[in-house]
């Protein structure tokens, strides 16, 4: 909806891509906050990865090499954020899947629990938000209009 005035839906227009804009570079900062701060966490990577087993050089070699933790720490963040923004989120580590068909195969069981949520802050909520709608209007007027705006 165009707003009223000399300039249009410019104005709007304008302000939309400015938010997305500053969204973008916000998330862009955010995740390069947060892949820095992998990287500050004491301790090996190749050896948190490896976990028990025994860390021979050459296994923490091949950690390294699998995981490309031989490379320099932008190269390494240039590799997610490409394969990120091309779909591929990457393999989880415990597993051994691709973790967007782990987050698939989930997803069902989060959309479920996401309704029940929702239908139980409504089935809730707006009880006991009727009673001072219906206190300050009348019983009749109040109640009727919380009654047809929870519908």
């Amino acid at each position: 909806m165009p707003l009223k005035g000399a300039g249009g839906a410019r104005p709007l227009a304008g302000f939309v891509a400015r938010r997305l804009g500053t969204a973008l570079l916000l998330l862009f900062l955010l995740s390069l906050l947060v892949y820095g701060l992998v990287f500050l966490a004491p301790g090996d990577i190749a050896r948190n990865l490896l976990g028990t087993r025994n860390a021979t050089p050459e296994a923490l070699a091949q950690v390294r090499a699998q995981y490309h933790l031989d490379e320099p720490f932008l190269r390494q963040y240039w590799r997610w954020l490409s394969g990120l923004l091309g779909g591929d989120l990457g393999t989880s580590v415990r597993t051994g899947e691709p973790v967007s068909s782990v987050l698939a195969e989930r997803l069902g069981l989060t959309a479920a629990l996401c309704s029940l949520a929702f239908g139980l802050s409504v089935l809730v909520g707006v009880p006991a938000g009727s009673p001072p709608r219906c206190g300050a209007a009348g019983w009749r007027t109040g109640c009727w209009s919380a009654a047809r705006w929870s519908a």
